[in-house]
């Protein structure tokens, strides 16, 4: 004998929730005996109206609170290692900016050699060529820049 969990009635047989564990008559329970027997070996899965509806399986987690404590301890190492990523979007951004100059200071270099320019350099981190001690210095920023050379 055992007292239904939603209405408190003195019954000898029901189900038994297999999330919450708590036991209820057929008519609370949302289905008939015939239907419970049926079930067979199912019957040990079977859920509540309750635990059927809940939204998410989490929130019967959270009733043990040693899994809710792991939960906490999980999403503030998540928000940890999502803080620590965020500078690694501006590394990889300078990273690309580096091989685009390095590739051209090294078109700008092979121009210079085939049109007889005596300087190319870097200075403040500008790639600047200049044809001769006397000529103008111009700075170098794209590809497109490299037509200029004469």
């Amino acid at each position: 004998m055992f007292s239904c969990t939603r209405c408190g009635n003195k019954v000898s047989d029901g189900p038994l929730c297999n999330l919450c564990k708590r036991q209820f008559d057929f008519a609370c329970a949302g289905i008939t005996e015939t239907n419970f027997r049926k079930l067979g070996e199912r019957r040990s899965t079977w859920r509540c109206i309750d635990c059927k509806n809940a939204q998410s399986p989490a929130s019967t987690f959270c009733n043990n609170p040693g899994i809710a404590v792991r939960l906490e301890e999980m999403q503030a190492t998540l928000v940890n290692i999502t803080q620590q990523l965020v500078p690694l979007a501006s590394l990889i951004e300078d990273v690309k900016t580096i091989k685009l100059n390095k590739a051209l200071l090294k078109k700008a270099k092979d121009l210079a050699k085939i049109k007889n320019f005596k300087y190319v350099w870097i200075k403040h981190c500008k790639i600047l060529a200049r044809k001769s001690d006397t000529s103008p210095t111009f700075r170098i920023k794209s590809e497109k820049d490299l037509l200029k050379f004469s």
